[in-house]
Order: C-alpha cells, then sequence, then structure tokens
C-alpha cells in the first residue's frame, strides 16, 4: 500500500495548489497509488 500525504500552508492560501498537485499524483500514478491524503498546518 503506497500512501501519500501532502501538508499546505493554510495562511499562504495553498489549498489550490494541494488540490492540484493531489490530481495529478493521482491521475499519473492512479494503480500505485491506494492512500492520498491532504492536511492544513
Amino acid at each position: 500500500m503506497k500512501h501519500n500525504k501532502i501538508i499546505y500552508c493554510t495562511q499562504c492560501q495553498w489549498l489550490l495548489r494541494a488540490t492540484w498537485m493531489s490530481q495529478e499524483l493521482l491521475t499519473t500514478f492512479n494503480t500505485t497509488i491506494t492512500v492520498q491524503t491532504d492536511a492544513g498546518k
């Protein structure tokens, strides 16, 4: 099981960039990544 976690800065308002990166990773590695997590910090 492959786990990917993207931590983004909520003060910098990088949620859209983190969401875009998640989408790109899941599209590229859709058979490899089984868990995707985005977390604000």
